[in-house]
């Protein structure tokens, strides 16, 4: 890797001088011409600038388990994310999992919370530091700074790319995530219902609840084919589910793609491999996590405004949906 002195060699000028050039100094009193042939030297021989060592250390809490990340990658991406800017930003970090605890931690000069949280596990997050930002989730966001996902403007998109209202029936296979004593209110189930019922399609729509698993989702679809209820075009709430449900509409002989459409969220790896390939929302699970970063940053070094970012989502058609809807 290229230094600093070797900048300084091939363009005949002191290491100080190089240093200052690619720091963009005002003050510094030398030619454009000096100046651009450091730069191109630099670039030529792919010298990187190395950030700032920020000094201070924070903590990355996730409300999932370390097996519960493994068998779902969602938060996996998020918390890879947030890892991979402290690296760039030089700024130290301790992982901590749900079966870690929050008890006792301190010492932390901000705090990354990835997940959602009880009321209580919030109170003992506030207990570490001020400086607190929330990924995919924000107890208050009068309070908290947080990096969230659009899920009103994906269920949206969804409606209108399908041309869902001509579709025979529209059913959601959702999961429920449980937060302390509470069931949380997902945006993708309140968008849902939110667009059933302005478009007036109450009569054509079903809800199925259950776990945001493979496991789930296959017991989900096949309580539908049991059941006889019409099935057309299906959302659900992540790609595991729709994995499951794929799954069990293969097993009952079902062409999904031509007979029904399966539609999941999150674009995990294999998404793209299945037969059919499962059309998915795509959601920025790693610039969530670099983005959680730069804001914590922002707020180490003083600055007070708390800021709430909704990241858009993406749409990935493949060959699990029929596509348009007439």
């Amino acid at each position: 890797m290229a230094t600093l002195k070797d900048i300084a060699e091939k363009c005949g000028v002191s290491i100080a001088t190089v240093s200052r050039v690619l720091k963009d100094d005002k003050t510094l009193s030398v030619t454009d011409k000096t100046k651009a042939k450091i730069n191109q030297t630099a670039k030529e021989l792919d010298y990187r600038i190395r950030p700032i060592k920020l000094g201070y250390k924070i903590a990355i809490v996730n409300w999932y388990s370390h097996d519960q990340e493994v068998i779902d990658p969602y938060y996996y991406y998020i918390r890879k994310g947030v890892e991979n800017q402290c690296n760039l930003s030089e700024l130290d970090y301790d992982i901590f999992f749900q079966e870690d605890g929050l008890t006792g931690l301190s010492n932390y000069s901000g705090v990354i919370a990835i997940g959602k949280f009880s009321k209580k596990d919030v109170k003992l997050i506030e207990a570490i530091t001020e400086n607190i930002v929330f990924v995919d989730s924000n107890p208050d966001r009068s309070k908290y700074s947080s990096i969230e996902v659009d899920f009103e403007w994906m269920m949206n998109d969804i409606f209108n790319y399908f041309n869902i209202k001509g579709a025979k029936q529209i059913t959601l296979l959702m999961g429920k995530e449980q937060v302390g004593d509470e069931i949380y209110e997902d945006t993708r189930l309140l968008s849902f219902q939110k667009l059933i019922k302005l478009h007036q399609l109450e009569d054509k729509a079903s809800i199925k609840l259950g776990n945001f698993t493979l496991e789930s989702g296959y017991e989900m679809m096949n309580q539908l084919i049991n059941e006889k209820a019409p099935l057309d075009f299906i959302i659900c709430g992540n790609d595991l589910i729709a994995l499951g449900a794929n799954k069990a509409a293969y097993n009952n002989n079902l062409k999904v793609g031509e007979d029904i459409s399966i539609i999941g969220v999150n674009n995990i790896p294999i998404a793209k491999y299945m037969v059919p390939s499962l059309t998915t929302v795509a959601i920025p699970q790693v610039e969530m996590g670099k983005e959680a970063v730069k804001i914590l940053i922002n707020q180490l070094r003083g600055e007070k405004i708390r800021k709430v970012s909704i990241l858009p989502t993406g749409l990935k058609v493949r060959k699990s949906t029929i596509t348009p809807y007439n």
